[in-house]
């Protein structure tokens, strides 16, 4: 009966300790920390699932970017576009815009990296929008 309890309790020791082992390494592993996306990666080559380098002069590169802009002057009432100086498309369920945008707000002049996405009936809303300084 002795020699019973006393595997019982190495047993029962045994897995305490390896419950504490396992405890420790969940927490010495760092926690994922979501990191912007701003600017993706643009590639001139398609890539599956990755952006897609646009001419930014392009008309239909303007016309989303001028969308990009009306959305993004809801919370910046009176800013305009000046240039689009960088675009790409990422095809998902629907499209993913990037722009990199030059906009004017009175006399300030400012740079700003857009993510736009439309879905597919052409509905279009801001995922991402980042000011460079």
């Amino acid at each position: 009966m002795r020699i019973f309890l006393i595997l019982l309790l190495a047993a029962i020791s045994m897995i305490c300790v390896s419950c504490d082992r396992n405890q420790i390494q969940e927490k010495s592993i760092p926690q994922n920390t979501e990191e912007s996306k701003m600017p993706p990666k643009i590639s001139q080559e398609p890539i599956p699932g990755g952006y897609l380098q646009q001419d930014p002069k392009a008309e239909n590169m303007q016309k989303m970017a001028r969308k990009a802009v009306e959305l993004l002057a809801k919370d910046n009432p009176g800013m305009e576009l000046s240039q689009v100086l960088k675009a790409g498309t990422q095809v998902v369920a629907g499209l993913n815009y990037y722009f990199r945008l030059e906009l004017k707000l009175q006399d300030k002049v400012s740079h700003w990296d857009i993510i736009m996405y439309e879905d597919l009936g052409g509905n279009c809303s801001l995922t991402e929008k980042k000011e460079i300084k």
